[in-house]
């Protein structure tokens, strides 16, 4: 359990987020040209001796970056951090936040940010956001086993007393080491760092989310149900100041994808009536995206992740809920117009093709 209660400490959840830098061009794109019209990167003095250096809470030396992150100048900023890092290769901040640009930026550059974060972390191997750093970069490489091992090396050196940056990265490892166990379905472990996820930061919807899910997949359902509607309440009122250290493409549509699941348990449940309530504003939603599916290409961030588009496959249930109320009509149009959607899984479509005759 931390050493104090983080949701009474926002400042650890705003100093993470500070590294949350946007889309830029990548270093190869001027690493052999001097930076136009970028104040001058500030030079420091030189480095104590690894063992006496204690790491500073603010960096006076970063000022002029932190503008340019500020104003979402991304090419700015990696300009400037490229040439501090230049003229002070053994400041460990200026690699981590390197490392940040690209695993934040549109297209940016993984293995490149994998060594900045390394370098960073040999510098300083015992600082616990550069290691929760490189464990998102193991988990963005599919290199999960790597990822695990450096989330339980943070976990083991624990949230230090009245360190709060120390103790979002702990609380961070934490719920990042819960998700790889729940892919492993190694489902006890999973619960047990959520709970200590909740624990010290009560209003986390993600965590409450991915406990009703596990509930799910234990066939769980009053469980699951109850843990899923409280994370979609948490939602109103928490928001992760540090979202980008989740996976953001996981979460984006976790509202309607906890909305979806409730609505299957209440139709299992003979609760056709609440589950069409739940359904309809998500049969409405998926119509819109999948007349506008397609129109956007653009490249994602490394640390974005995949969406979880599970909601999309809602109007299929819809259609169950309205033929389990007796409109069989309404359900059938709601089935053929699904079979003939780009959106949704493809082997539900092609069952809805079929729901579509039976239910006329």
């Amino acid at each position: 359990m931390l050493g104090f209660d983080l949701s009474r400490h926002r400042l650890t959840l705003v100093a993470l987020a500070t590294w949350c830098v946007g889309t830029g061009l990548g270093l190869a794109a001027h690493a052999q040209q001097e930076p136009a019209q970028v104040e001058e990167p500030a030079q420091v003095e030189e480095a104590a001796p690894l063992a006496a250096r204690v790491q500073p809470r603010e960096y006076p030396e970063l000022v002029a970056v932190e503008k340019m992150i500020r104003y979402k100048e991304w090419e700015k900023a990696e300009q400037w951090l490229y040439q501090f890092v230049k003229q002070n290769p053994d400041h460990a901040e200026a690699l981590r936040r390197l490392g940040i640009v690209e695993l934040r930026r549109a297209g940016g550059d993984v293995v490149r940010a994998r060594q900045y974060l390394e370098r960073a972390l040999k510098l300083e191997p015992d600082y616990t956001v550069g290691i929760v750093l490189l464990s998102k970069v193991h988990e963005v490489e599919n290199d999960l086993s790597g990822a695990a091992k450096l989330y339980d090396r943070a976990i083991e050196l624990g949230p230090g007393r009245r360190d709060p940056i120390r103790a979002g990265a702990v609380h961070i490892a934490r719920f990042s080491r819960a998700r790889l166990y729940q892919v492993a379905e190694q489902y006890d472990e999973a619960q047990e760092l959520y709970a200590q996820v909740l624990r010290s930061e009560p209003l986390n919807g993600y965590a409450s989310y991915e406990l009703g899910l596990i509930a799910l997949e234990r066939d769980d359902k009053k469980t699951a149900r109850e843990l899923l509607l409280k994370a979609v309440d948490q939602l109103q009122r928490w928001a992760p100041a540090e979202a980008w250290l989740y996976n953001p493409g996981r979460y984006s549509y976790m509202r309607e994808n906890a909305h979806l699941q409730v609505a299957r348990i209440m139709l299992d449940q003979g609760e056709a009536g609440e589950a069409k309530s739940l359904l309809e504003p998500l049969w409405r939603m998926v119509q819109t995206r999948n007349k506008a599916k397609g129109l956007s290409n653009k490249p994602t961030a490394p640390l974005q992740g995949e969406a979880d588009l599970t909601f999309e496959d809602a109007p299929f249930y819809y259609g169950e809920a309205l033929a389990a109320l007796g409109d069989g009509k309404t359900a059938s149009k709601v089935f053929k117009e699904f079979s003939k959607m780009r959106v949704g899984d493809l082997d539900l479509r092609q069952r809805a093709r079929t729901r579509a005759r039976e239910v006329r």
